[in-house]
């Protein structure tokens, strides 16, 4: 945490880049992490990144929103995690900006197919009576993860450097594929009248 105090000293903060260069300065650190790399390497506009991904969430949406439907929820859900890897990889160790922000566009379209298609597996699951409450729990589910991933990922990289909140990324992403893979189960059947 840091202290500004009234003279615009602050205490507990580091050395770090800023629009100014090097200066002392504290920046929460977001869920929203693909553009540190752009700041690491003093690459120009990091916002980009985070545009583009999502743009590529908004476009995803749109034009692939279809796939929980026809490929079902368990397929997509397989292929978004696999996106999420890739895209977390792929902007770790990317030495330039435009793999950067390819990757960011390859984890926006994995969150256009994430959402709805563990979405449909949570409510196919679930009697009909009770869907309302299994999505309202989902959803919840996804609030603790933004409140915890921030934290989570801002420890990583203070303690291993930036490089690490990607490996948390993609090691979250290998979990994902491996959650989908054991939960493959039928869907409920309807409560008998």
């Amino acid at each position: 945490f840091s202290l500004l105090h009234e003279d615009g000293h602050q205490e507990g903060v580091r050395v770090g880049y800023t629009r100014k260069g090097l200066k002392p300065y504290h920046r929460p650190i977001l869920a929203t992490l693909a553009e540190v790399p752009q700041v690491a390497h003093f690459w120009l506009r990091p916002g980009n990144t985070a545009c583009v991904s999502g743009a590529a969430t908004f476009l995803g949406r749109i034009v692939l929103g279809h796939l929980p439907d026809t490929l079902g929820a368990f397929r997509t859900g397989l292929i978004a995690f696999a996106l999420a890897l890739t895209g977390s990889v792929l902007i770790g160790v990317s030495p330039t900006w435009w793999l950067a922000v390819a990757g960011a566009v390859i984890c926006g379209a994995a969150w256009a197919l994430l959402f709805p298609a563990l979405a449909l597996m949570a409510i196919d699951r679930t009697p009909p009576e009770r869907r309302g409450a299994a999505l309202a729990v989902y959803t919840g589910g996804f609030d603790v993860g933004f409140a915890v991933a921030g934290p989570l990922l801002g420890f990583a990289a203070e303690q291993a450097g930036y490089g690490a909140v990607y490996g948390v990324g993609a090691a979250f992403a290998i979990a994902g594929i491996a959650l989908v893979i054991l939960s493959r189960r039928p869907p409920a059947a309807p409560a008998p009248a």
